[in-house]
């Protein structure tokens, strides 16, 4: 027989269950993780990437870090987040701003 694992249900039943209540999922959950590359960890295009990164903010994000393991989606990723960030009238403080109340607001626990 075999053995029931918490949370292990199908993304319709998931769905159907956050439908109805908050579903909140600990990372101790069927959650895996992926590992977050450091500098050294990448190849050197995405390493300049990271480098722009330190010099602009003192850090390379953790999602970043971790979509890294992917280098051809990183890229297209840098450059949308980019594009979506250096670009309109919103100023950058205010897209950021949201982005973090977006977080708050849908109970991210990041």
């Amino acid at each position: 027989m075999e053995a029931k694992r918490p949370f292990a249900r199908s993304g319709r039943a998931l769905a159907s269950a956050a439908g109805s209540a908050r579903l909140r999922l600990s990372y101790n959950d069927v959650m895996s993780r992926i590992t977050r590359l450091d500098k050294d960890q990448v190849d050197p295009e995405t390493g300049k990437i990271y480098d722009l990164y330190l010099q602009e903010r003192g850090n390379v994000p953790n999602m970043f870090r971790t979509v890294a393991h992917r280098p051809e989606i990183f890229r297209t990723m840098i450059a949308h987040f980019r594009a979506v960030m250096k670009t309109g009238t919103v100023p950058a403080k205010l897209k950021e701003l949201v982005i973090v109340r977006t977080s708050q607001i849908n109970r991210c626990e990041y």
